[in-house]
């Protein structure tokens, strides 16, 4: 079972030692919704994320001008998009994935 508890310190570690700039509220949110989502659709827990891909991720988040709502519905869409691939966090915060995602919401 993922410990909401420990990433939720890590993840704050991280967002303090970064100078991360965005609620931690809404960056815990993302993530708490993809590791449901996961866990919905794998039938078992995120495997642990080591805290320099945490920071890829935290960058990547404040980087785009999404909100929370956006990133939960572009998470959604991706669970619900068929192709192979192994669900990590860290796919979805590559390459074009988001961006795919965001033009499926809006255009």
């Amino acid at each position: 079972m993922l410990d909401y508890q420990i990433f939720s310190r890590q993840l704050s570690k991280a967002i303090k030692e970064e100078d991360i700039k965005y609620p931690f509220k809404d960056v815990l949110s993302i993530f708490i919704h993809y590791f449901e989502r996961y866990k919905a659709y794998m039938h078992r827990d995120h495997p642990p994320i080591k805290t320099s891909k945490l920071i890829d991720i935290l960058y990547c988040i404040v980087s785009e001008d999404f909100d929370v709502e956006d990133y939960c519905k572009m998470i959604d869409l991706y669970f619900d998009t068929s192709f192979d691939c192994d669900r990590n966090i860290c796919h979805f915060f590559s390459g074009d994935i988001i961006q795919n995602r965001f033009y499926e919401l809006y255009y």
